[in-house]
């Protein structure tokens, strides 16, 4: 068994060898109460004419879209809008999108909407100048060629898919997910106005705030933590443990949505750079299994999955925790990354999210925990590594014993 556990470490740590000599973009931020009315004028910097925005259902039915299509025109670029059919993104979306970009001669594409709309602009853009089939792109560094001018207008936070190098689609053929990473991915500007979010409810907010936590702790406590993952992670950690619970509170402070929100671009860019752990992947499997949202997951599945790696990283969560204020530099790191945990769980509780999910069936855990292990231990890298036993008896956890 240990053998084995090396033999899986070897990439990732030639991978962290490398890391710092990688340059990974940083997408510029117009960010602030009706900046939508402003981001034209950036997207106009490109010399773009006609742009095919990509948004999911709940975005089209918003009025700032039809604002934004006469602001756009304003800064003499024409707009075509182009609507995803499915809830989650799917590769016949993506195609979809495509054939309304070529036919309609654009030369850029704007994401609006939640994280769907993102995934699915993202390969629009690129499928568009790579000839191949978005399944051929599953990977890392599998999108050869520069994708047309791409820019993101999120109507959500949590997944950091706005700034990130990452998209996802399901393969509604084959009904795998299909996920590609790559630098030429990430947007060439981001317009964050908090206003935009005004549809979410309370219990999204939650969620979504510790959706990006997840992602921002994670990396920090990942192998691949440089420099700049650590400063971004420590950054969104900290302006979620700050905003979170206020903004829930009231949902039409837009001063601390908007907080959120670059907390959600900062966890992005470390999860770009550092890449996620257990609490992803979990998620992604319990989420596709039993149609559960993916941010309500992660909030739930992040405090069992950092008590079990603890041993591990104790150091680096007692980082995490003196950041978010909690104990002081002279405790033990061993006492810090408890109290960080213990925050955690009652962050969750105070925001009334759900801990367990009666969705989840005792009889398929066993499959679901080796699904988790076969994407995660060769892939993402973690500070501890899970056997299937041990991813067992966490998702077991999740379950509801009163369902």
């Amino acid at each position: 068994m240990k053998i084995r556990k090396y033999a899986e470490r070897i990439p990732q740590y030639t991978a962290r060898a490398v890391l710092p000599l990688v340059k990974l973009p940083k997408p510029p931020v117009l960010s602030g109460v009706r900046m939508i009315r402003r981001f034209p004028e950036v997207i106009a910097m490109t010399d773009v004419r006609r742009l095919l925005i990509v948004c999911d259902k709940a975005a089209a039915e918003q009025p700032f879209l039809a604002q934004l299509k006469e602001d756009l025109a304003d800064q003499d670029i024409a707009s075509v809008v182009y609507t995803q059919e499915a809830d989650e993104p799917e590769l016949h979306d993506v195609y979809s999108a495509v054939d309304r970009y070529l036919s309609e001669l654009c030369d850029g594409v704007l994401g609006v909407g939640g994280a769907s709309a993102m995934h699915c602009a993202k390969l629009t853009a690129a499928r568009v100048t790579n000839i191949k089939p978005v399944p051929k792109m599953a990977g890392i560094g599998r999108v050869f060629h520069r994708l047309p001018p791409l820019f993101a207008v999120p109507m959500t936070f949590g997944s950091g898919c706005e700034s990130s190098t990452g998209a996802e689609v399901l393969d509604d053929e084959t009904g795998s997910r299909i996920t590609v990473i790559d630098p030429k991915l990430c947007p060439m500007a981001v317009c964050l106005d908090p206003e935009l979010t005004s549809a979410l409810s309370a219990e999204q907010t939650a969620a979504m705030g510790m959706e990006a936590l997840s992602f921002a702790i994670e990396a920090y406590t990942g192998l691949f933590d440089t420099d700049d993952v650590r400063t971004e992670a420590l950054d969104a950690s900290r302006m979620v443990f700050e905003n979170l619970k206020k903004n829930v509170a009231d949902l039409e402070d837009w001063h601390t949505r908007l907080n959120l929100q670059k907390a959600s671009v900062k966890a992005g860019e470390a999860f770009s750079r550092g890449m996620a752990g257990y609490t992803y992947a979990i998620a992604n499997v319990l989420s596709e299994a039993y149609e559960l949202p993916k941010a309500s997951l992660k909030a739930a599945i992040l405090p069992a999955v950092l008590a079990n790696s603890a041993d591990a990283c104790a150091g680096k969560l007692a980082e995490l925790a003196y950041n978010a204020g909690l104990g002081s530099e002279w405790d033990e790191d061993e006492e810090l990354a408890e109290a960080l945990i213990d925050r955690i769980h009652r962050m969750n509780a105070d925001l009334g999210l759900p801990t367990t999910f009666a969705e989840i069936r005792p009889g398929e855990v066993r499959e679901l925990a080796a699904q988790v292990v076969s994407e995660m231990n060769s892939a993402y890298p973690v500070p501890k590594l899970m056997d299937q036993t041990e991813v067992a008896d966490l998702i077991s956890g999740l379950i509801d014993l009163n369902a």
